[in-house]
């Protein structure tokens, strides 16, 4: 399954995925992928901050609609469980 990004109050579609893109070093890396307003990514990017054992976190816009998600943490894949537990997120069917 690929968790999807909840729909905001701006109206994004509930088919906004995330995936894990390769490190770049230390940095941990995720595509957000389909429509979602910027003020869903400021709020994903509060959210990841709070998250425990992350720091250093940023999102930046990519090609065609989509975002990155850059972070640094303890343990990759403590924080892909976290990411699809996230008040703001939904997990895929």
């Amino acid at each position: 399954m690929q968790p999807r990004l909840a729909a905001s109050q701006a109206g994004d579609a509930t088919n906004t995925k995330i995936s894990i893109m390769p490190p770049d070093g230390s940095t941990l890396r995720y595509r957000i992928a389909g429509p979602i307003s910027f003020g869903a990514l400021l709020q994903l990017k509060r959210d990841v901050s709070h998250l425990p054992g992350v720091s250093a976190v940023n999102v930046s816009p990519a090609e065609d609609g989509e975002a990155i998600l850059s972070l640094h943490a303890q343990d990759s894949a403590d924080v892909w469980q976290q990411l699809q537990t996230l008040p703001s997120r939904e997990v895929g069917r």
